[in-house]
Protein backbone atom coordinates (compact mmCIF):
# COMPACT_ATOMS: atom_id res chain seq x y z
CA UNK A 1 0.00 0.00 0.00
CA UNK A 2 1.21 3.31 -0.83
CA UNK A 3 1.83 5.46 1.97
CA UNK A 4 0.08 8.88 2.35
CA UNK A 5 1.05 11.78 4.16
CA UNK A 6 -1.15 12.91 6.63
CA UNK A 7 -2.26 16.27 5.31
CA UNK A 8 -1.30 15.92 1.81
CA UNK A 9 -2.48 19.20 0.33
CA UNK A 10 -0.74 21.55 -2.04
CA UNK A 11 -0.74 24.63 -0.19
CA UNK A 12 -0.74 27.53 -2.41
CA UNK A 13 -0.16 31.48 -1.11
CA UNK A 14 -3.24 33.00 -2.41
CA UNK A 15 -4.28 36.61 -3.92
CA UNK A 16 -2.57 38.96 -1.03
CA UNK A 17 -6.04 41.34 -0.86
CA UNK A 18 -7.39 38.04 0.57
CA UNK A 19 -4.81 36.68 3.04
CA UNK A 20 -5.36 33.31 2.76
CA UNK A 21 -4.18 29.52 1.41
CA UNK A 22 -6.15 27.75 -0.37
CA UNK A 23 -6.61 26.10 -3.48
CA UNK A 24 -9.90 27.01 -4.33
CA UNK A 25 -12.32 29.92 -2.75
CA UNK A 26 -15.78 30.20 -3.10
CA UNK A 27 -16.93 33.77 -2.08
CA UNK A 28 -19.92 36.25 -2.28
CA UNK A 29 -19.78 40.14 -3.47
CA UNK A 30 -22.53 42.37 -4.09
CA UNK A 31 -25.29 39.72 -4.45
CA UNK A 32 -23.44 37.72 -6.88
CA UNK A 33 -21.09 34.41 -6.02
CA UNK A 34 -17.66 33.42 -7.26
CA UNK A 35 -14.98 30.97 -6.94
CA UNK A 36 -11.68 31.20 -8.07
CA UNK A 37 -8.73 29.40 -7.69
CA UNK A 38 -5.05 30.59 -5.84
CA UNK A 39 -3.88 32.57 -9.03
CA UNK A 40 -7.28 34.69 -8.57
CA UNK A 41 -8.54 32.61 -11.85
CA UNK A 42 -12.51 33.15 -11.77
CA UNK A 43 -14.03 30.08 -13.06
CA UNK A 44 -17.41 29.78 -11.88
CA UNK A 45 -20.13 33.25 -11.09
CA UNK A 46 -23.65 33.57 -9.50
CA UNK A 47 -25.00 29.74 -8.89
CA UNK A 48 -23.50 29.30 -4.85
CA UNK A 49 -24.61 25.61 -5.88
CA UNK A 50 -22.89 25.44 -8.82
CA UNK A 51 -19.88 27.56 -7.23
CA UNK A 52 -18.99 25.14 -4.56
CA UNK A 53 -19.35 21.49 -6.48
CA UNK A 54 -17.12 23.29 -9.00
CA UNK A 55 -14.60 24.45 -6.98
CA UNK A 56 -14.21 20.93 -5.53
CA UNK A 57 -14.37 19.59 -9.07
CA UNK A 58 -11.36 21.58 -10.19
CA UNK A 59 -9.06 20.75 -7.75
CA UNK A 60 -5.87 19.48 -8.35
CA UNK A 61 -5.71 15.57 -9.02
CA UNK A 62 -3.60 12.66 -7.77
CA UNK A 63 -3.28 9.58 -8.59
CA UNK A 64 -2.13 7.07 -5.42
CA UNK A 65 -2.48 3.15 -4.58
CA UNK A 66 -5.00 2.74 -1.07
CA UNK A 67 -4.73 -1.25 -1.61
CA UNK A 68 -3.35 -3.69 -4.33
CA UNK A 69 -4.31 -3.59 -7.45
CA UNK A 70 -6.56 -0.69 -6.94
CA UNK A 71 -5.68 3.18 -8.17
CA UNK A 72 -7.60 6.14 -7.73
CA UNK A 73 -7.09 9.65 -9.46
CA UNK A 74 -9.31 11.79 -7.31
CA UNK A 75 -9.02 15.65 -5.95
CA UNK A 76 -6.62 16.29 -3.32
CA UNK A 77 -6.72 20.35 -1.81
CA UNK A 78 -8.36 22.69 0.27
CA UNK A 79 -11.47 24.95 -0.29
CA UNK A 80 -12.06 27.91 1.35
CA UNK A 81 -15.91 29.55 1.88
CA UNK A 82 -15.81 33.11 2.68
CA UNK A 83 -18.04 34.34 5.25
CA UNK A 84 -21.91 34.44 4.17
CA UNK A 85 -25.33 32.78 2.98
CA UNK A 86 -25.11 30.30 0.14
CA UNK A 87 -28.80 28.85 -0.83
CA UNK A 88 -28.23 26.15 -2.52
CA UNK A 89 -30.13 23.74 -4.53
CA UNK A 90 -28.42 20.25 -5.28
CA UNK A 91 -26.75 17.99 -3.21
CA UNK A 92 -22.75 18.97 -3.06
CA UNK A 93 -21.16 15.80 -3.78
CA UNK A 94 -16.92 14.42 -2.78
CA UNK A 95 -15.74 12.41 -5.08
CA UNK A 96 -15.37 9.18 -4.55
CA UNK A 97 -10.99 8.82 -3.21
CA UNK A 98 -11.12 12.50 -2.12
CA UNK A 99 -8.50 14.00 -0.17
CA UNK A 100 -9.93 17.49 1.26
CA UNK A 101 -10.24 20.10 3.60
CA UNK A 102 -13.49 22.53 3.54
CA UNK A 103 -12.72 25.80 5.48
CA UNK A 104 -15.45 28.19 6.19
CA UNK A 105 -14.05 31.69 6.70
CA UNK A 106 -15.25 33.35 9.72
CA UNK A 107 -14.21 37.15 8.72
CA UNK A 108 -12.92 37.23 5.47
CA UNK A 109 -9.38 37.76 6.30
CA UNK A 110 -7.92 35.18 8.39
CA UNK A 111 -9.55 31.33 9.01
CA UNK A 112 -11.05 31.67 12.69
CA UNK A 113 -11.18 27.27 14.35
CA UNK A 114 -13.84 26.10 16.01
CA UNK A 115 -16.37 29.45 15.41
CA UNK A 116 -19.99 29.35 14.29
CA UNK A 117 -22.52 31.35 12.13
CA UNK A 118 -19.49 31.81 10.18
CA UNK A 119 -20.14 30.31 6.60
CA UNK A 120 -23.84 29.37 6.57
CA UNK A 121 -24.85 27.16 3.78
CA UNK A 122 -29.00 26.30 3.38
CA UNK A 123 -30.50 23.59 1.56
CA UNK A 124 -34.43 22.40 1.06
CA UNK A 125 -33.59 18.69 0.17
CA UNK A 126 -37.47 18.78 -1.74
CA UNK A 127 -36.92 14.85 -1.85
CA UNK A 128 -35.46 12.12 -0.07
CA UNK A 129 -31.84 11.29 -0.69
CA UNK A 130 -30.41 14.40 -1.23
CA UNK A 131 -28.42 15.79 1.42
CA UNK A 132 -26.27 19.36 1.93
CA UNK A 133 -23.05 17.38 1.37
CA UNK A 134 -22.86 13.87 0.45
CA UNK A 135 -19.09 11.86 0.63
CA UNK A 136 -19.34 8.32 -0.18
CA UNK A 137 -17.09 5.51 -0.43
CA UNK A 138 -19.05 4.02 -3.19
CA UNK A 139 -16.72 1.23 -4.45
CA UNK A 140 -16.28 -0.39 -1.33
CA UNK A 141 -12.79 -1.68 -2.95
CA UNK A 142 -11.28 1.91 -2.20
CA UNK A 143 -13.13 3.34 0.82
CA UNK A 144 -10.32 5.97 1.14
CA UNK A 145 -12.05 9.45 1.28
CA UNK A 146 -10.60 11.74 3.15
CA UNK A 147 -12.26 14.77 4.39
CA UNK A 148 -11.53 17.67 7.13
CA UNK A 149 -14.80 20.15 7.11
CA UNK A 150 -14.42 23.02 9.41
CA UNK A 151 -16.05 26.43 10.36
CA UNK A 152 -19.21 26.00 8.78
CA UNK A 153 -23.20 26.44 9.49
CA UNK A 154 -25.74 24.63 7.83
CA UNK A 155 -29.31 24.85 7.68
CA UNK A 156 -31.19 21.98 6.72
CA UNK A 157 -35.05 22.18 5.83
CA UNK A 158 -37.14 19.53 3.58
CA UNK A 159 -36.54 15.58 2.70
CA UNK A 160 -38.05 12.94 5.19
CA UNK A 161 -36.05 10.84 7.94
CA UNK A 162 -32.67 8.86 7.61
CA UNK A 163 -31.55 11.76 4.78
CA UNK A 164 -28.86 13.63 6.67
CA UNK A 165 -27.63 17.31 6.14
CA UNK A 166 -24.00 15.57 6.13
CA UNK A 167 -24.21 12.39 4.71
CA UNK A 168 -20.72 10.57 5.38
CA UNK A 169 -19.37 7.52 4.35
CA UNK A 170 -15.51 7.73 4.28
CA UNK A 171 -12.32 6.64 5.51
CA UNK A 172 -11.80 9.00 7.34
CA UNK A 173 -13.89 12.56 8.63
CA UNK A 174 -12.94 15.51 10.87
CA UNK A 175 -15.43 17.71 11.42
CA UNK A 176 -14.70 20.81 13.55
CA UNK A 177 -16.91 23.76 14.45
CA UNK A 178 -19.61 22.56 12.79
CA UNK A 179 -23.46 23.45 13.70
CA UNK A 180 -26.15 21.97 11.95
CA UNK A 181 -29.36 23.45 12.22
CA UNK A 182 -32.47 21.40 10.74
CA UNK A 183 -35.80 23.13 10.22
CA UNK A 184 -37.84 20.48 11.43
CA UNK A 185 -37.70 16.74 13.23
CA UNK A 186 -38.43 15.14 9.81
CA UNK A 187 -34.80 15.26 9.22
CA UNK A 188 -31.68 14.63 10.66
CA UNK A 189 -28.12 16.32 11.08
CA UNK A 190 -25.21 14.51 10.60
CA UNK A 191 -24.66 10.73 9.25
CA UNK A 192 -21.57 8.92 9.63
CA UNK A 193 -20.86 5.15 8.65
CA UNK A 194 -18.36 3.64 7.53
CA UNK A 195 -16.88 0.49 5.02
CA UNK A 196 -15.09 -1.52 7.71
CA UNK A 197 -12.43 -1.42 11.14
CA UNK A 198 -10.25 1.39 9.56
CA UNK A 199 -13.05 3.94 8.79
CA UNK A 200 -12.55 6.83 11.76
CA UNK A 201 -14.39 9.83 12.27
CA UNK A 202 -13.61 12.81 15.00
CA UNK A 203 -16.33 15.43 16.52
CA UNK A 204 -14.79 18.81 17.74
CA UNK A 205 -16.63 21.47 18.80
CA UNK A 206 -19.88 20.65 16.86
CA UNK A 207 -23.70 21.69 17.69
CA UNK A 208 -26.86 19.86 15.85
CA UNK A 209 -30.13 21.34 16.70
CA UNK A 210 -33.75 20.64 15.76
CA UNK A 211 -32.96 17.37 13.73
CA UNK A 212 -34.50 13.90 13.92
CA UNK A 213 -31.10 12.62 14.48
CA UNK A 214 -28.49 14.74 15.66
CA UNK A 215 -25.72 12.30 15.22
CA UNK A 216 -26.61 8.67 13.27
CA UNK A 217 -23.47 6.91 13.73
CA UNK A 218 -22.97 3.50 12.04
CA UNK A 219 -19.19 2.88 12.09
CA UNK A 220 -16.89 1.64 14.73
CA UNK A 221 -14.01 4.16 15.14
CA UNK A 222 -15.18 7.53 16.63
CA UNK A 223 -13.96 10.14 19.17
CA UNK A 224 -16.29 13.00 20.06
CA UNK A 225 -15.24 15.82 21.73
CA UNK A 226 -17.37 19.42 22.72
CA UNK A 227 -20.37 17.82 20.90
CA UNK A 228 -23.96 19.56 21.97
CA UNK A 229 -27.01 17.74 20.51
CA UNK A 230 -30.07 20.48 21.39
CA UNK A 231 -33.99 19.78 20.47
CA UNK A 232 -33.85 16.39 18.37
CA UNK A 233 -35.49 13.38 18.76
CA UNK A 234 -32.13 11.24 19.35
CA UNK A 235 -28.96 13.38 20.29
CA UNK A 236 -27.37 10.33 19.49
CA UNK A 237 -28.35 7.49 17.65
CA UNK A 238 -25.99 4.33 17.95
CA UNK A 239 -26.76 1.54 15.25
CA UNK A 240 -23.81 -1.09 15.51
CA UNK A 241 -22.78 -2.85 18.48
CA UNK A 242 -19.47 -2.66 17.88
CA UNK A 243 -19.70 1.71 17.66
CA UNK A 244 -16.76 3.01 19.76
CA UNK A 245 -14.97 -0.51 20.08
CA UNK A 246 -12.38 2.06 19.81
CA UNK A 247 -12.36 6.22 21.15
CA UNK A 248 -15.73 7.52 23.12
CA UNK A 249 -17.87 10.82 23.86
CA UNK A 250 -15.28 13.25 25.48
CA UNK A 251 -17.78 15.62 26.22
CA UNK A 252 -21.60 15.92 25.71
CA UNK A 253 -23.87 18.34 26.16
CA UNK A 254 -27.16 17.03 25.73
CA UNK A 255 -30.24 19.65 25.98
CA UNK A 256 -33.76 18.94 25.54
CA UNK A 257 -33.70 16.06 22.98
CA UNK A 258 -36.39 13.26 23.38
CA UNK A 259 -33.42 10.93 23.64
CA UNK A 260 -30.17 12.03 24.54
CA UNK A 261 -28.47 8.59 23.79
CA UNK A 262 -29.73 5.40 22.37
CA UNK A 263 -27.75 2.44 21.74
CA UNK A 264 -29.49 -0.24 19.18
CA UNK A 265 -27.64 -3.36 20.22
CA UNK A 266 -25.25 -4.86 22.92
CA UNK A 267 -21.71 -4.20 22.44
CA UNK A 268 -18.27 -3.38 23.65
CA UNK A 269 -18.63 -0.48 26.37
CA UNK A 270 -19.15 2.88 25.25
CA UNK A 271 -16.84 5.76 27.03
CA UNK A 272 -17.97 9.03 27.76
CA UNK A 273 -15.70 11.61 30.33
CA UNK A 274 -18.11 14.18 30.88
CA UNK A 275 -21.84 13.85 29.84
CA UNK A 276 -24.80 16.73 31.33
CA UNK A 277 -28.17 16.21 30.23
CA UNK A 278 -30.94 18.99 30.34
CA UNK A 279 -34.48 18.72 30.12
CA UNK A 280 -37.25 21.28 30.57
CA UNK A 281 -39.61 19.39 31.57
CA UNK A 282 -40.41 16.50 34.31
CA UNK A 283 -38.87 13.05 33.10
CA UNK A 284 -41.07 10.48 33.54
CA UNK A 285 -39.66 8.06 30.73
CA UNK A 286 -35.62 7.51 30.40
CA UNK A 287 -33.86 10.12 28.17
CA UNK A 288 -30.77 7.56 27.65
CA UNK A 289 -31.78 4.18 26.46
CA UNK A 290 -28.72 1.60 26.82
CA UNK A 291 -30.29 -1.76 25.70
CA UNK A 292 -28.26 -3.73 27.65
CA UNK A 293 -25.31 -2.16 26.42
CA UNK A 294 -22.47 -0.76 29.22
CA UNK A 295 -22.02 3.37 29.16
CA UNK A 296 -18.82 3.83 31.83
CA UNK A 297 -18.86 7.57 32.68
CA UNK A 298 -16.34 9.49 34.00
CA UNK A 299 -18.97 12.23 35.43
CA UNK A 300 -22.32 12.65 34.71
CA UNK A 301 -24.69 15.88 35.52
CA UNK A 302 -27.89 15.45 35.27
CA UNK A 303 -30.30 18.54 35.63
CA UNK A 304 -34.31 17.99 34.91
CA UNK A 305 -36.74 20.92 35.22
CA UNK A 306 -38.47 18.76 37.79
CA UNK A 307 -36.77 16.75 39.63
CA UNK A 308 -36.83 12.82 39.25
CA UNK A 309 -34.41 10.61 40.38
CA UNK A 310 -31.59 9.80 38.32
CA UNK A 311 -32.55 6.78 37.34
CA UNK A 312 -35.04 7.92 35.01
CA UNK A 313 -31.78 9.47 33.33
CA UNK A 314 -31.02 5.67 32.18
CA UNK A 315 -33.61 2.87 30.91
CA UNK A 316 -31.31 0.53 33.20
CA UNK A 317 -28.94 2.25 35.44
CA UNK A 318 -27.16 -1.12 36.37
CA UNK A 319 -25.57 -0.85 32.46
CA UNK A 320 -23.62 2.37 33.94
CA UNK A 321 -20.61 2.84 35.51
CA UNK A 322 -19.59 6.05 36.93
CA UNK A 323 -15.80 5.89 37.15
CA UNK A 324 -16.06 8.90 39.53
CA UNK A 325 -18.93 7.27 41.66
CA UNK A 326 -21.04 9.92 41.59
CA UNK A 327 -24.26 11.49 39.74
CA UNK A 328 -24.71 15.37 40.30
CA UNK A 329 -27.99 16.47 39.87
CA UNK A 330 -29.76 19.09 40.74
CA UNK A 331 -33.07 20.14 41.78
CA UNK A 332 -32.69 19.71 44.61
CA UNK A 333 -28.86 19.26 44.91
CA UNK A 334 -28.07 15.50 45.33
CA UNK A 335 -25.08 13.10 45.26
CA UNK A 336 -25.85 9.69 44.53
CA UNK A 337 -23.42 6.81 44.34
CA UNK A 338 -23.06 4.00 42.41
CA UNK A 339 -21.00 2.08 44.74
CA UNK A 340 -20.08 2.95 48.40
CA UNK A 341 -18.70 1.25 51.45
CA UNK A 342 -18.41 2.14 55.25
CA UNK A 343 -18.55 1.11 59.05
CA UNK A 344 -21.91 0.77 61.05
CA UNK A 345 -22.21 0.78 64.64
CA UNK A 346 -25.27 -0.25 66.85
CA UNK A 347 -26.03 -0.88 70.21
CA UNK A 348 -27.37 -4.43 70.87
CA UNK A 349 -30.20 -4.54 73.54
CA UNK A 350 -30.75 -8.19 73.45
CA UNK A 351 -33.76 -8.48 71.53
CA UNK A 352 -33.09 -6.47 68.24
CA UNK A 353 -32.61 -8.86 64.76
CA UNK A 354 -32.40 -6.75 62.18
CA UNK A 355 -30.39 -3.78 61.57
CA UNK A 356 -30.65 -1.18 59.04
CA UNK A 357 -27.66 0.26 56.90
CA UNK A 358 -28.58 3.34 54.43
CA UNK A 359 -26.74 2.37 51.36
CA UNK A 360 -26.53 5.75 49.50
CA UNK A 361 -27.01 4.52 46.60
CA UNK A 362 -29.35 5.62 43.20
CA UNK A 363 -30.69 2.91 42.92
CA UNK A 364 -31.31 -0.94 44.60
CA UNK A 365 -27.89 -2.07 44.36
CA UNK A 366 -27.00 -5.72 42.54
CA UNK A 367 -23.90 -6.45 44.53
CA UNK A 368 -23.16 -5.98 48.42
CA UNK A 369 -21.75 -7.57 51.26
CA UNK A 370 -21.51 -6.97 54.99
CA UNK A 371 -18.75 -8.71 57.36
CA UNK A 372 -19.26 -8.59 61.18
CA UNK A 373 -16.42 -6.41 62.80
CA UNK A 374 -16.81 -6.95 66.22
CA UNK A 375 -17.48 -10.19 68.60
CA UNK A 376 -20.68 -9.16 68.90
CA UNK A 377 -21.48 -8.90 65.47
CA UNK A 378 -20.94 -12.53 65.18
CA UNK A 379 -23.23 -14.95 64.98
CA UNK A 380 -25.39 -16.25 61.82
CA UNK A 381 -27.43 -13.67 59.86
CA UNK A 382 -28.72 -12.93 56.26
CA UNK A 383 -28.53 -9.76 54.59
CA UNK A 384 -31.60 -8.09 52.32
CA UNK A 385 -31.39 -5.11 50.22
CA UNK A 386 -33.74 -2.40 48.54
CA UNK A 387 -33.24 0.81 46.85
CA UNK A 388 -32.69 2.69 50.15
CA UNK A 389 -30.99 0.27 52.67
CA UNK A 390 -29.30 -2.90 53.57
CA UNK A 391 -31.11 -5.06 56.40
CA UNK A 392 -29.10 -7.28 58.48
CA UNK A 393 -30.99 -10.03 59.72
CA UNK A 394 -29.79 -11.70 62.75
CA UNK A 395 -31.16 -15.57 64.04
CA UNK A 396 -30.55 -14.43 67.30
CA UNK A 397 -30.45 -10.92 68.84
CA UNK A 398 -26.91 -9.21 69.47
CA UNK A 399 -26.37 -9.24 73.70
CA UNK A 400 -27.21 -6.05 75.04
CA UNK A 401 -24.28 -3.58 74.91
CA UNK A 402 -22.74 0.33 73.73
CA UNK A 403 -22.13 0.45 70.25
CA UNK A 404 -20.83 -3.34 70.33
CA UNK A 405 -22.39 -4.45 67.30
CA UNK A 406 -19.88 -3.07 64.29
CA UNK A 407 -20.63 -4.39 60.84
CA UNK A 408 -18.30 -3.34 58.07
CA UNK A 409 -20.08 -3.44 54.32
CA UNK A 410 -20.10 -2.81 50.46
CA UNK A 411 -22.92 -1.91 47.84
CA UNK A 412 -22.19 -1.69 44.37
CA UNK A 413 -25.40 -0.76 41.97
Amino acid sequence: MQQLPYYPFPVHSGPVRRELTYDAIVYTEDGHYFAEDSNGHIFCQDSPTACIQEAINALPTMTYNPSSGVTVTAPVGKIVIRGGTYNITQQINIPNGSILNIVGDSAGAAVQWGGYNTTVISYNSGSSGNHILSATIGNYSYPYTRLWLENLTLFFSGGINYVSALSIDVYVAVLRGIQVNCSSSGVSGIGLSGSGLEDTHELDNVQVRGCYYGVYTYQEFGDFYNFEAMENVYGIYVDLPGMFKVGGIHSYHAFANTYDIYVAGQGAPIYIDQMMLEHNNAQTTPVVYTNGRKLVIGSLTFTPNNWNVVQYAFDNFSNVTLLSGMAVCHSPPTILLTRNSGTATFSGDGSTTQFTIAHGLATTPSKYYVTPCSANAGGSFYVTVDSSNLYVNYSTAPPSGTNNVVLCWYAEV
